[in-house]
């Protein structure tokens, strides 16, 4: 699976510096995580970024209640997509027999 981010997303996300002060400190106290309430919202992302848990995104959830895996391909390698190469064929098709108009693209004469 590429990693676009509808492929990407998170059942556990953690707070991001722009989140409210009141909203990290929510995020902390949940997961039981001590901190100084008179920490400033830069510390208090420290405290964030150092008990940061492995992100499980959600269609990796998905396949493993049906018992399969999940590999993402790196980024910036399409060739390793099989829809990038179907694509491609699709392409070159259309390509080779270009269409004088769009209802000639649809095959609708």
């Amino acid at each position: 699976m590429d990693g676009a981010s509808c492929h990407k997303n998170q059942t556990n996300p953690t707070p991001h510096s722009r989140a409210l002060k009141a909203g990290i400190q929510a995020w902390l106290e949940e997961k039981e995580i001590w901190y100084d309430t008179s920490n400033t919202k830069a510390e208090l992302m420290m405290v964030v970024r150092a008990n940061k848990p492995k992100p499980i995104y959600r269609a990796t959830e998905i396949a493993s209640s049906y018992q399969h895996f999940v590999y993402y391909t790196p980024p910036y390698h399409p060739e390793l997509q099989p829809i990038e190469l179907i694509w491609d064929n699709i392409k070159d098709g259309i390509a080779d027999v270009p269409a004088s108009n769009m209802d000639a693209a649809l095959g609708q004469n």
